[in-house]
Formats: C-alpha cells, structure tokens, sequence
C-alpha cells in the first residue's frame, strides 16, 4: 500500500470514530482512534519504503553501463535494508534515507504551520511512535502534552488524531520536497 491509500483509512476510522457519541461506547471509540494511529504510523513507514524505491527508479540512466552496475548494487542493498526497517522512528528513518540514497531528511522536518523546528518535529514522530508501540504491545500509554487531559490522563481524541494526520502529511511532502532538490542537485534530474 501507498502512503494515500493508508493516510485515508486513518482519515476514515478517525471520522468513524468521531460519530460515536455515549460513554457506553467510549471503548469502541478508543479501539478506532488507536487503530487511526496504527494506520498513520503505517502510512509513513509506506512512505519511507516506497519513496526510496522511487528514488531508484528515478535515478538510473541505462546509457551509462558503469553507473548502471553500481546503481544496481545499491538499489539491491537498499532492498535488502528496507527489509530490515520496522520502526519507523526518526533516527531509523534518517538512517535508512543517508544509506539508501545519500539524503539527510534532517533539515528538511520542520512544520512550519506550527512554528516547529526540526529536532520538534522529530520527538513529535517519536512520541507518536511511542504511543503507537505502548498499545500495540499492551502497555500504559505515555503521557506526553498533547495526549494527556485535563485530569492527567492520557488519551487519543479525534483532534489528536486531526493532528497527527496532518503532521504525517506534512512530513512526507517536506520530504519528498528535500529529496527532489538532492536529486536534482546530485543526479541533475527532475523526478517529480
């Protein structure tokens, strides 16, 4: 799947979610705003894993057999590392982006709508990773500030998830923006 395909279904159970309204059915809410989580983590770890596969793609010239060989042996070690890549966390991200292409996302994670700079924007992709593991393998969700209520709770809400929709959305298109300007630069190809 795509990073769309699965940004949507976070969209839709996040809505679904949204429709519920007695307290009798708050544990069903919850299951959906955590599942639009899961799904909003899987959306970026698409993202990273096809947009790499992209690069490769955009990045060959079959006319020069030399580079051909050695573009072909890095797109094989980059499958192979994008195998290997299941926590989809801003170091392992940033990782598998410097060995599989050359590319530092650093610069390019900021979220300007919300004045955050880039070491902001990477503890925020942690926290939600954070979140997103503690249920996956039944543990206590952590608190951070934008999960926990008033009474010192932590919980998923539908505006939490708006903005973590949007926060994912905005990651992959400063990204996809940093990576056509390495390519351009480096390679002097346009890919999108």
């Amino acid at each position: 799947m795509n990073f769309l395909e699965l940004h949507n279904k976070a969209i839709l159970l996040r809505r679904r979610a949204g429709l519920i309204k007695r307290k009798d059915e708050s544990h069903d809410k919850s299951i959906l705003l955590h599942s639009a989580l899961a799904f909003n983590v899987s959306s970026w770890d698409a993202y990273v894993n096809n947009i790499i596969k992209e690069f490769f793609i955009k990045v060959q010239d079959p006319t020069n057999y030399k580079y051909t060989k050695i573009h072909e042996l890095a797109q094989s070690n980059a499958e192979i590392s994008l195998q290997h890549f299941n926590t989809p966390n801003h170091e392992n991200a940033r990782n598998i982006f410097l060995r599989c292409t050359g590319y530092d996302p650093y610069p390019d994670w900021i979220w300007k709508k919300k004045g955050w700079n880039s070491l902001q924007t990477r503890e925020f992709l942690n926290e939600i990773l954070k979140v997103r593991h503690s249920f996956a393998h039944g543990f206590a969700m952590p608190h951070f500030d934008w999960n926990t209520n008033s009474a010192g709770n932590s919980q998923l809400t539908c505006d939490i998830l708006r903005n973590i929709e949007a926060f994912f959305k905005n990651l992959a298109k400063n990204t996809d923006r940093g990576l056509k300007k390495y390519i351009i630069f480096n390679f002097n190809v346009n890919p999108w």
